[in-house]
């Protein structure tokens, strides 16, 4: 028996290009107007001329019909490569009944597998990664010219005859798309740094959890059930609030909420009355910790309150969330009369060239913003602290440090239960060593 070798050999390379069409419908598919826009910017600025792009960009009807011709002619020559060698295969050997359904079977696996199911979910997710390979399709769509006018036509005529349309619909305006315009408007100068950043900050709404904003229990400033009218006062004038959780025995038990407000018609009573706290709460609000902040405006504006109680997975207060904490996270931190008093405490400094002391309690995202870094997504921490005992597998000892990515953070204070405050630096060695590397692999 001869080996087919010919049609094997024709047989994969019909698969590859297979996966090169169907690929690359997919890809271009998935990407907006405005990105296609700037890709063919970034390709114009690298010195390559992706003109399949552009045709893509100009006339997508007749670049669709490339792609659509190229895969089908492929995946035909595939099934008759693959039935000519199954053929040979099973010449003389008493099976030869079972060649073409043995063809059948294994064109449409391999085809099903590696050109359509593969490419098609990789370039729906890598579209620019994807994009970049279109380019050898360009000398196809030239060369099958005559053939993409007739088809276009043609297709053109019956879609035109049934009452279809040949322009596309106006594209869907997604989260994605917005943020691309925001993006190519900060780049091109009609944004300027902190308009970006409001804009950005309120698609985040959406994607952002009430535990990322909250106020931790160990911040919470609370007021025990039984506290004496004096002593509430003091306290009160001490923190500065003007809303704060009443608990009954601990602060895992919240049985109101007390309004300064509310407060005001007490103080003018007789000393020999017997102050009753519980007679002033307003009824507290409770709310998951994975409940997202756009939602949760919306909810503490139906409800008319300021102040929600955050509750863990076991029922436990994990803390507190305002109005203000929601809307800190588009305009960014804003201060009062209380708050400039703190300046000195700031939950973030820089203390010298890329290196920063924090506060071990600040939000990732919060530090984020500051060092410029992106923490990788976790549900089971949104603190630094929080990052740091779980790289770390418990508190380290003060001066133990962890590396993650390009950082080093280095405990600068901590007790038996808690991480306190941390310094953190960006090695910039290991940065230039790794740019290097992609340098080196992309050819440059």
């Amino acid at each position: 028996m001869d080996v087919p070798y010919f049609e094997l050999i024709a047989v994969i390379v019909c698969v590859a290009l297979s996966i090169l069409f169907s690929g690359s419908e997919t890809a271009l598919n998935a990407l907006s107007s405005t990105r296609l826009d700037r890709l063919l910017e970034t390709f114009s600025k690298n010195g390559v001329r992706h003109r399949f792009l552009s045709m893509w960009r100009k006339n997508r009807n007749e670049a669709l019909t490339v792609i659509l011709v190229g895969n089908n002619v492929v995946n035909i020559a595939a099934s008759a490569m693959a039935t000519v060698a199954f053929e040979q295969i099973f010449q003389g050997t008493g099976y030869a009944g079972f060649a073409i359904p043995t063809a059948i079977f294994v064109t449409t696996f391999l085809v099903l597998t590696f050109g359509e199911i593969i490419p098609k979910t990789f370039a729906q997710n890598n579209p620019e990664r994807f994009v970049a390979v279109t380019r050898i399709l360009y000398p196809f769509a030239v060369m099958i010219k005559p053939i993409v006018w007739f088809f276009t036509k043609l297709s053109a005529w019956f879609i035109t005859k049934s009452g279809g349309r040949l322009d596309p619909l106006t594209e869907t305006v997604t989260e994605e798309v917005i943020e691309d315009n925001i993006a190519q408007a900060a780049e091109q100068g009609h944004l300027d740094q902190e308009q970006e950043r409001l804009l950005s900050s309120v698609l985040e709404l959406d994607d952002t959890l009430t535990k990322e904003v909250m106020i931790p229990r160990t911040k919470v400033v609370g007021v025990a059930k039984g506290t004496s009218l004096s002593d509430l006062l003091t306290a009160i004038k001490e923190a500065g609030h003007s809303r704060y959780p009443v608990y009954e025995d601990d602060i895992d038990q919240i049985i109101g909420v007390l309004h300064v407000r509310d407060l005001l018609g007490q103080i003018g009573r007789d000393k020999n009355e017997i102050f009753n706290l519980e007679e002033i709460l307003r009824e507290p609000y409770f709310v998951p910790s994975n409940k997202n902040i756009q939602d949760l405006l919306s909810d503490l504006k139906a409800n008319r309150t300021h102040l929600a109680v955050v509750v863990d997975e076991h029922g436990g207060t994990a803390g507190i969330v305002t109005i203000e904490d929601i809307i800190e996270e588009v305009f960014g931190e804003i201060y009062d009369e209380y708050d400039e008093g703190d300046e000195g405490e700031d939950l973030v400094i820089e203390v010298g060239a890329d290196t920063w002391e924090a506060d071990a309690g600040i939000s990732i995202r919060d530090l984020e913003d500051v060092i410029s870094v992106e923490f990788p997504d976790d549900d089971s921490y949104s603190t630094i602290a929080g990052f740091i005992l779980k790289k770390a597998g418990g508190i380290p000892d003060v001066g133990q440090s962890i590396t993650w990515e390009l950082l080093t953070i280095t405990v600068l204070e901590a007790d038996e239960k808690h991480i306190i405050r941390i310094q953190i630096t960006r090695n910039h060695e290991k940065q230039n060593e790794e740019e290097i590397a992609v340098l080196k692999q992309t050819g440059s």
